[in-house]
């Protein structure tokens, strides 16, 4: 077998490419091309697994929590009139539910509402954080529990700056194989306590407790009604359907099932009242209406669709769309307000084009209106317009505010692919492609093995790896066939069914680690609100709206880039919270991933048990990065340094030193002593110390780490009234860190220049700032993507 021929094997069977583009510095046309033909076949072995896995089913159990809430209690901890102005600060309840040993348990659900919010403890382990007193949620628990006595336990927390109503309600519905559910609400029988529980265990105060204030029932002043809110066991149900009938469909297999499927899911978000909500149908309407384009009326195959599946689905868009699509919504000058967070309302507005798109195109609605007294095609042209605008502005001012999260890349996505695959207006669907074209260059230059390094934001706490958990990598699989196949996720069929390929710069670029060589990648991110706008309700009232300043930016990405290792951040000011838009601020993470293990990680993080807010701000030159928790986080607590399973470390002269496949790296506490909490994890004494981190190629020191040792217990540090001074190794600058103002750090004696003349700066992609011209390149390979309007 030829080289060739080894190499097109592994190609198929999804395996990495490090080893051959090392050797080969550069794809040829022929590489090229194998790689991009591969597509097809990883896409239909990744469908046919929706075919064979089995369907959701909505559980009974979940479903009585809903009658069984209206009989529940509202409670406080006694004396402390919970109904009108409770002290701030946490409040323990405890109750015992006792599991018969003659019975076989089949289900358990917890739902619970607080006032401001609470852990759910069973047994000492968390389960789940109910929060805000409008809805519960349930979730099932029965893995925590055990024949005999369990305690059951809410640690409720009342916030705010000032005494205000406090309180917690709910109920445990228990089914068992025969016989009547075991079924407990919040009511007198409830203990409550004014102690702490026990960080180290999450344990109960075993003191204090006494009998519970009844407040009164659901429904009660100053809370109102309590929903129990089923959307997420409803999506699970809806997706499952829907990603087996685009399985289905597309492989031309099984289409009697997947119209009963569509049927069936259609059905369920009508029976759930959810079209609407923070997971209504704008949340599913990509896979719903990536189905539609495809396998409804003039669809490539819409004769494996019934007629009744289309019109099922066109007739929910329709139900949603009548208030869910305002014209007034379609300003092309207000395409930065972002509605919840970002990737919700690019999912909206890319569901509000389809709705309009469906309805201007079906005789059927052809009398149809808005609820503001516009037809479908003056929607379908004001949201065209939009789009236009839209794609104009990200290309232009940075891309994303969620700057490369593992998860909501390809929320996000998912819209633009059905945009691009159904638009028929061709200015839309060349901008579409030229969003993806720069969005796949920026994964592409700073990615090892699938995994994006540099500064991302809504990373969160628990996704340590970044790699399970990123569905950037998994989208990726498709294109190039590199790492593990796809996992399954309702989005991912949607990318998997695109017409849209990477142009073969950008495969080049990708799969080129040792030829892009050592390289700078830098970019200006927006993330700053509007200075003189603030949070308004959005149009159904559930939701705020962040009005982000495009032109300022705020943050400066910064990546250094080498076949061995990315180390990045976010450069930004030392600003409060309300000075960013939640998603730029939401779980910032920066750090170190290795080559050699798909998992290899470096980097510091803040310990939370739910998300954290302006954690840190960080100055990097090269393989130099300094860091500290920021004194204005939120929901930030001790600093601590994440370690990947596969590195060695040892101490030495004040430094942890690190050795990953083919690198060094150095880390230095720089105020106070740290200790390990585990394996992984090293927990700084002194929360708010700077922390320096140094990263190297191994090779730069023949592999040997007395070497680099040595180099790095010479560099200059000192630490003297809140200011650090450091000369990062290999003459990456000297720094000056102010660890106690809100002084910007310095690099040889300037701050990091936070509103560059460029969008986009690396050897392989640069725009300058705001001019919408793009040029992407590598070698002789080049692209020239220009989105600015004609005069």
């Amino acid at each position: 077998m030829n080289f060739l021929a080894i190499r097109i094997l592994f190609l198929f069977l999804g395996a990495p490419l490090l080893f051959w583009v090392q050797a080969a510095h550069g794809l040829t046309d022929g590489e090229i091309e194998t790689i991009s033909n591969g597509f097809e076949a990883r896409r239909d072995a990744y469908l046919h697994g929706y075919l064979v896995k089995p369907l959701v089913e909505m559980d009974s159990g979940m479903d009585a929590c809903r009658d069984e809430l209206l009989g529940a209690q509202w409670l406080w901890h006694a004396g402390e009139n919970g109904a009108a102005l409770a002290p701030v600060g946490t409040r323990c309840f405890r109750r015992t539910v006792t599991i018969p040993k003659d019975r076989r348990m089949i289900a358990a659900y917890g739902a619970f509402a607080a006032d401001n919010f609470a852990d759910l403890l069973v047994n000492g382990q968390r389960v789940s954080r109910p929060s805000g007193f409008q809805h519960a949620t349930p979730v099932e628990f029965s893995h925590y529990l055990a024949v005999g006595d369990n305690e059951i336990g809410l640690v409720a927390h009342n916030a705010g700056d000032a005494p205000n109503p406090a309180g917690v309600l709910g109920m445990i519905h228990i089914t068992f194989e025969t016989g009547p559910p075991l079924v407990m609400i919040t009511d007198e029988q409830w203990q409550s306590t004014d102690g702490a529980v026990d960080e180290a265990s999450d344990a109960l105060p075993a003191d204090g407790w006494q009998a519970v204030d009844v407040l009164g029932p659901a429904g009660r002043g100053p809370w109102g009604p309590v929903s129990v809110r089923m959307d997420v066991a409803v999506n699970q149900y809806v997706f499952s359907r829907l990603c087996c009938a685009l399985a289905a469909f597309h492989l031309g297999s099984e289409t009697e099932r997947a119209n009963q499927a569509l049927l069936d899911a259609v059905a369920q978000v009508r029976r759930e009242h959810q079209s609407s909500g923070e997971f209504g149908l704008h949340w599913m309407g990509g896979v719903f209406y990536r189905i539609y384009g495809l396998f409804g009326p003039g669809g490539i195959r819409e004769e494996r669709m019934l007629p009744e599946s289309a019109e099922a689905i066109a007739a929910l868009f329709a139900e949603w769309a009548r208030e869910a699509s305002r014209l007034a919504d379609a300003d092309p000058e207000a395409t930065w307000r972002i509605w919840g967070s970002e990737n919700h309302s690019a999912q909206r507005d890319a569901t509000r084009w389809a709705a309009a798109r469906i309805l201007a195109q079906s005789p059927r609605y052809a009398d149809y209106h808005y609820a503001d007294g516009s037809p479908p095609s003056e929607q379908l042209a004001a949201w065209r317009i939009w789009l236009k605008r839209y794609y104009r502005e990200r290309i232009k001012r940075g891309m994303l505010v969620e700057i490369s999260p593992s998860g909501y890349g390809s929320r996000t996505l998912q819209g633009w692919h059905n945009i691009y695959d159904f638009s028929d207006d061709p200015e839309l669907k060349e901008l579409v492609k030229s969003a993806l074209d720069v969005w796949w260059t920026e994964w592409a230059q700073e990615q090892l093995g699938g995994m994006r390094g540099g500064g991302k934001t809504r990373l969160y706490p628990g996704a340590w790896a970044l790699s399970g958990h990123d569905r950037n990598r998994a989208m990726s699989w498709f294109y190039l066939g590199e790492g593990h196949p796809a996992h399954q996720h309702e989005t991912l069929p949607v990318i998997a069914t695109t017409t849209y390929r990477l142009p073969p710069v950008i495969v080049d670029i990708a799969m080129d680690p040792a030829g892009r060589g050592e390289y700078e990648c830098q970019s200006r991110k927006p993330g700053r609100r509007l200075i003189d706008g603030s949070a308004e309700d959005s149009p159904q009232g559930d939701e705020p709206v962040y009005m982000v300043d495009p032109e300022y930016g705020a943050i400066a990405r910064y990546s250094f880039c080498t076949p061995d290792f990315i180390v990045g951040t976010l450069h930004l000011e030392n600003r409060p919270e309300e000075y960013w838009t939640a998603i730029s601020q939401q779980n910032r993470w920066h750090g170190i991933i290795f080559a050699g293990d798909k998992d290899s990680t470096l980097y510091p993080r803040c310990q939370t048990d739910r998300s954290t807010y302006n954690s840190q701000w960080a100055i990097q030159h090269k393989g130099t990065l300094i860091t500290q928790k920021l004194r204005q986080a939120e929901h930030a607590d001790a600093m601590r340094v994440c370690f990947s399973t596969d590195l060695e470390h040892h101490e030495k002269g004040g430094w942890i030193f690190v050795r990953a496949a083919s690198a060094f790296a150095a880390i230095k506490i720089v105020d106070g002593a740290w200790s390990w909490d585990d394996e992984r994890w090293l927990r700084c004494e002194n929360e708010f110390t700077p922390i320096v981190f140094e990263v190297v190629r191994s090779s730069d020191y023949d592999d040997n780490m007395e070497q680099f040792e040595d180099a790095i217990l010479a560099q200059p540090l000192s630490f003297d009234e809140g200011v650090l001074h450091y000369s990062g190794l290999g003459g990456t600058g000297d720094f000056r860190f102010f660890a106690e103002s809100d002084r910007a750090p310095e690099l040889n004696g300037a701050a990091i220049d936070l509103a560059p003349n460029y969008t986009f700066k690396s050897p392989f992609l640069n725009e300058a700032w705001a001019t919408g011209l793009v040029r992407i390149s590598k070698g002789d390979r080049k692209l020239e993507i220009d989105v600015r309007e004609s005069e």
